[in-house]
C-alpha cells in the first residue's frame, strides 16, 4: 500500500502501437486535448507526492494498472466509446479486449473514485438523450462534461442526471518542443472545417456556404475547405502552412443553439495553434466561457463575419497565433479549471486520506526503505523461493521484516523494486 497519492487518466480508445486500427487512431487524438488537460489539472489538486499515469485501451494493460489502485486514488476515463456500445446490445457483444464496466464495478469495490468524462455528443446521438440514460448507467462517482449543453441536455431529459456532474472543459496545455502557429498574414482567404462529412444536417450547411446544395458536399471551390485528414501533429502541422482560418459547424447544423452541442475539444485543439476559428452558435453559457476566443454566428451571417474577420486580423484588431495562444492559455489552464470546477479542494481531500493512511501502514514499508540497492536486487530475483523454502537471508530480514510482512509484499502484482519506487519515491 503506498502512501503516494495515485491517479490513472485513461482513454475508451486505444493508443498506438495499434496502428491498425485506423478509427481508434483518430478518437485516440480527438481526446487528447482532455487527455492533457486533466493531467496537468490532477497535478494542481493536491499537496502529497502524486503518481499519475495515462493509457488506453481495453484488456490486460487497462487491468494491470487499475489493479494497482486503491481506497483513495483516482480513475478518470475519458470516452466511451466501446463501453456504450456494450452497455446497448447487453452480454450478445463481444468485445475481445475487455469489459470496462467490469473494470467499473471492481474498482467501486476497491473504494476508488471513479471518474468517466463524457466526450459524446448527447444531441447527435442517433435516438434523443440516448447518451444521457447510458452515462447514468456508469458506475461512478462523478460525470465531467467538456460543454454546458450536455450538462443542460441531460438534466432536463426524463433520464435527468444521475451523478455528480461537473463542467471541466479541456484547456490550454503548453506544447513540448518546437509548435507551429497558424499565420493569419500569410494564410489563404478561405475557411476550413476538419472533420466528418457524414451528417446530412452538416453537408447542407456546407454546401449552403459554397453556394450549392445536393446531398454530397462541394469542396475547394467555395468559402469554405475540407479535410478529415487532420489526426496528427504532423498533418495538423501541414495544414497550418495554407490555413489559419476555421469554421465549426454542428453535426446537427442550423439547430436550436439550446439543442446542439458545443464542440470545444475542436476549440482547444485549434486554439492551442493559434487558429481564428468563426464557429456556429452554442448555449449561451459555452458561449460565454469562449468568447473573444472563438467567434461565435448564426450560419447565415458566416460569409460577412469572415470577411471582417479577415480584415480585422490583418489590421490586428484582433488575436491571432501566438498572442492568441497566450490568451488562451491565460483564460483556459488547467489549474482554472480545477479550481473553478471546485476539484482542487475535493481532490485534495483524497490526497490527504491517501497521507493518513500512511500513518497507519505496517513496519513493512517502513522496513522496505532501509534496505540497500544491493539488498533489493537480491530480494526481486529470488523472492519466490523465499515464500517455498522459508528463507529470509537476502536482506530483507536483516531490516526487520517478519516472515508475515515479507509475505504480505511479495504478495503485490508489483515486483520489489518496483514496490520500492511505489513505497519510499
Amino acid at each position: 500500500m503506498s502512501d503516494c497519492w495515485q491517479a490513472v487518466v485513461w482513454q475508451g480508445a486505444s493508443q498506438p502501437p495499434l496502428k491498425e486500427d485506423a478509427f481508434e487512431r483518430k478518437k485516440a487524438y480527438m481526446v487528447r486535448p482532455v487527455v492533457h488537460s486533466v493531467l496537468v489539472g490532477l497535478q494542481h489538486a493536491t499537496n502529497h507526492r502524486a503518481h499519475i499515469l495515462s493509457g488506453g485501451g481495453l484488456g490486460t494493460t487497462l487491468d494491470r494498472v487499475t489493479r494497482q489502485l486503491s481506497s483513495g486514488d483516482i480513475f478518470i476515463w475519458v470516452g466511451l466509446y466501446r463501453l456504450s456500445r456494450q452497455l446497448e446490445a447487453g452480454p450478445h457483444f463481444a468485445d475481445f479486449q475487455g469489459d470496462g464496466m467490469a473494470v467499473l464495478r471492481d474498482l467501486a469495490r476497491r473504494d476508488v473514485f471513479t471518474v468517466y468524462y463524457s466526450t459524446d455528443a448527447a444531441d447527435a446521438a442517433g435516438t434523443p438523450y440516448r447518451m444521457c440514460a447510458l452515462n447514468n448507467k456508469l458506475v461512478v462517482h462523478e460525470v465531467w462534461e467538456y460543454s454546458h449543453a450536455t450538462i443542460a441536455f441531460c438534466n432536463r431529459s426524463r433520464h435527468g442526471l444521475a451523478h455528480r456532474t461537473r463542467y471541466v472543459p479541456p484547456s490550454h496545455v503548453r506544447s513540448r518542443g518546437t509548435w507551429a502557429f497558424a499565420d493569419a498574414h500569410t494564410a489563404r482567404a478561405q475557411l476550413l472545417f476538419i472533420g466528418a462529412l457524414t451528417y446530412p444536417p452538416r453537408i447542407a450547411c456546407f454546401n449552403a456556404l459554397n453556394g450549392g446544395g445536393g446531398r454530397r458536399p462541394h469542396n475547394h471551390t467555395g468559402l469554405v475547405a475540407h479535410s478529415n485528414q487532420v489526426w496528427s501533429d504532423a498533418s495538423l502541422h501541414q495544414m497550418l502552412r495554407k490555413h489559419a482560418f476555421f469554421v465549426n459547424l454542428h453535426k446537427e447544423c442550423d439547430a436550436p443553439p439550446n439543442e446542439t452541442n458545443c464542440e470545444t475539444l475542436r476549440f482547444a485543439q485549434l486554439l492551442a495553434v493559434g487558429a481564428v476559428v468563426l464557429s456556429e452558435r452554442c448555449d449561451a453559457q459555452d458561449e460565454a466561457e469562449w468568447s473573444g476566443l472563438v467567434h461565435f454566428v448564426s450560419r447565415d451571417e458566416m460569409p460577412e463575419r469572415f470577411q471582417h474577420l479577415w480584415r480585422q486580423v490583418r489590421s490586428g484588431e484582433i488575436l491571432s497565433g501566438a498572442a492568441l495562444v497566450e490568451s488562451f492559455q491565460k483564460r483556459l489552464n488547467p489549474r482554472a479549471v480545477f479550481e473553478r470546477a471546485g476539484l482542487i479542494e475535493s481532490l485534495s481531500r483524497l490526497g490527504d486520506k491517501i497521507a493518513l493512511r500512511a500513518r497507519h501502514q505496517t513496519s513493512s514499508a517502513r522496513c522496505l526503505s532501509q534496505l540497500n540497492e544491493q539488498h533489493w536486487a537480491r530480494c526481486a530475483r529470488s523472492h519466490l523461493t523465499h515464500l517455498t523454502s522459508g528463507n529470509l537471508d537476502c536482506g530483507c530480514y536483516e531490516a526487520g521484516l517478519t516472515s508475515g510482512e515479507l509475505e504480505a509484499c511479495i504478495r503485490r502484482p508489483e515486483s520489489f523494486l518496483a514496490f520500492k519506487q511505489l513505497a519510499i519515491e
